[in-house]
């Protein structure tokens, strides 16, 4: 919360204590060595390079508190000797020393530090859902893929244009849709 509703929330007869959001809460408990998930108050108090298992440059998810900027924490951690990997409006995907993590925790507008993974792309699980017979076989007609027109939603694939999609698809796409379209114009 904004530090001028502190005295508000506080008159509140429900509230017991308001404290400052601490370093260590900030810190996913992934990356933290031999502690279990759930943080006690003394856990709660710090966070040293030496409690986390981050290992040489390791990737992590940045996240800011809205209004906050994420190019201010960019520029710290380029300052600090880390990379930054993909800047997004409140958040960043950094690879940093444990140090830099312990440091970037203990800054104000910080909201979470997360284990970062790269996204994997995966289609074990589509036969299945659109029920595909085991042998590709519906009613003599073997799919293959061959002559065939296939539609694919994609959150990323490409730009809108055709000829600047993924490398693997260059040259096969016969038209490119987005949904939801919006109506373009005053």
């Amino acid at each position: 919360m904004l530090p001028e509703r502190v005295d508000e929330l506080r008159a509140n007869p429900w509230v017991q204590q308001v404290t400052p959001f601490r370093p260590a809460m900030k810190v996913s408990p992934k990356l933290r060595a031999g502690h279990d998930p759930t943080l006690d108050a003394a856990d709660l108090t710090a966070v040293a390079a030496d409690d986390l298992v981050v290992q040489g440059a390791e990737l992590v998810e940045i996240a800011v508190f809205r209004g906050e900027s994420v190019q201010d924490v960019a520029g710290e951690v380029r300052h600090a000797g880390g990379t930054v990997v993909t800047t997004l409006p409140e958040s960043l995907v950094v690879s940093v020393s444990a140090a830099t993590v312990a440091e970037l925790a203990d800054r104000e507008g910080i909201q979470a530090i997360l284990p970062y993974t790269p996204a994997e792309l995966r289609n074990d699980q589509a036969a299945t859902i659109m029920s595909v017979p085991g042998d590709h076989d519906f009613g003599g007609l073997k799919l293959t893929g061959e002559g065939q027109i296939v539609g694919i939603a994609d959150s990323g694939l490409d730009g809108g244009d055709p000829a600047t999609v993924h490398k693997d698809l260059r040259g096969r796409v016969a038209g490119v849709a987005s949904w939801p379209t919006r109506p373009s114009g005053p």
